[in-house]
């Protein structure tokens, strides 16, 4: 993959890669990782069915246990309850904690002491709540704000050198983004993608185009 690598790095910075947009340079170089990547690096093929389905099977059997031991849980509780008053108490502390987790939010208390069991109600109270801890601003006046003065760029200054040691920080295990290129290739193999990089950067930052794949992202919601 070295040699592969390093073929590519030479053809790339003989080729005059400015006549080229960034985006085909940068499509150059993704396509050239990735073709590197599958041909010398080997693949471990997974049956994933068989290890969904016996994920799914695991999570049935793990249901019906808990709904088991909730509800023999519960018996033990009330037949203790027969000899002693401590198990009724026990019962009905468990039959509120269901009652809790099935409802949601739980019985609220307004500030006039009254007590809110319905939906609606619970509701108005969270309402008014949030409704007093809020800043009330005029929207008819628009705020006074000082003018902005435009601050200078700093020189930017992209060396062999810096990416380099850039691309070795990379954490391996960390997950491939949205271009597909393996996180681990890209720092074993730093000193011999760097200068590509560098000259990929240097030329999106003369022209101020950038490529399209550096706008996208994976955005999970938390």
């Amino acid at each position: 993959m070295s040699r592969d690598l390093k073929q590519f790095a030479k053809l790339y910075l003989d080729s005059e890669p400015n006549r080229r947009s960034v985006e085909q340079n940068w499509d150059m170089f993704t396509e050239a990782i990735k073709t590197s990547s599958d041909k010398n690096i080997p693949i471990k093929w997974t049956n994933w069915a068989k290890y969904l389905r016996k994920s799914k099977l695991l999570q049935l059997s793990f249901g019906k246990i808990i709904r088991l031991m909730s509800v023999n849980g519960l018996c033990d509780t009330l037949n203790q309850g027969e000899s002693n008053k401590s198990g009724v108490k026990r019962a009905w502390s468990y039959l509120k904690i269901l009652r809790t987790a099935i409802c949601g939010i739980p019985t609220l208390l307004t500030r006039t002491n009254c007590i809110c069991n319905t939906d609606k109600s619970k509701a108005e109270v969270l309402r008014e709540q949030f409704d007093s801890v809020f800043t009330k601003e005029t929207t008819n006046v628009p705020p006074n704000l000082p003018s902005a003065q435009p601050q200078p760029v700093p020189i930017i200054k992209i060396s062999v050198s810096g990416i380099t040691n850039q691309l070795k920080k990379i954490n391996p295990h960390k997950a491939i983004g949205p271009g597909g290129l393996p996180s681990k290739v890209l720092k074993v193999y730093a000193d011999i993608i760097a200068p590509v990089l560098v000259s990929i950067f240097k030329q999106s930052l003369d022209t101020g185009a950038l490529p399209s794949a550096w706008k996208k992202a994976n955005v999970s919601a938390m």
